[in-house]
């Protein structure tokens, strides 16, 4: 990969990243699109998602340092239920999930379910969005179903 190749792809890894769009399936078609075929793009993701964690921890850095000031409270709780079912998902199924995705073939399924859910999470919406703090436990459940649908290269 080329210094322009890099740069590409940061820039897409940095516009997918925060939009409802899978950015790991987005950097994984730019691989493919470009014919970018190095010996360990793992790497390279890992870098890019590195940059995007920093961007969200400077965005959310007074909301991150109330949990951690507040470590009993309800949006700690909800985290942590909706976190640990998906480790352990990813621990479980991520061998199934890279050999299946890997390679890009399910990207453009993968896409269209994600359109799918924007469509209908469009026409489904509750007429105000709810707060964080007035979440429930099932919220949490969903977080956790949509997190592991994720896990998919193209599926977010």
């Amino acid at each position: 990969m080329n210094v322009f190749q890099a740069a590409l792809m940061g820039l897409v890894q940095g516009l997918a990243e925060f939009l409802p769009i899978s950015s790991s399936g987005h950097l994984l078609l730019a691989r493919k699109l470009m014919g970018i075929t190095n010996e360990n793009p793992l790497v390279f993701e890992i870098v890019v998602h590195v940059g995007t964690l920093i961007a969200v921890i400077i965005v959310f850095r007074k909301d991150i340092w109330n949990m951690i000031m507040h470590p009993f409270s309800r949006p700690v709780l909800l985290l942590v239920v909706a976190t640990v079912p998906t480790v352990i998902f990813t621990l479980l199924f991520s061998d199934f999930v890279e050999q299946a995705f890997d390679e890009g073939a399910c990207l453009g399924i993968g896409f269209i379910v994600t359109a799918l859910f924007l469509i209908f999470s469009e026409i489904f919406r509750p007429d105000r969005p709810r707060k964080f703090k007035d979440m429930k436990l099932r919220d949490a459940g969903t977080m956790v179903v949509m997190a592991c649908i994720a896990r998919c290269p193209g599926w977010r």
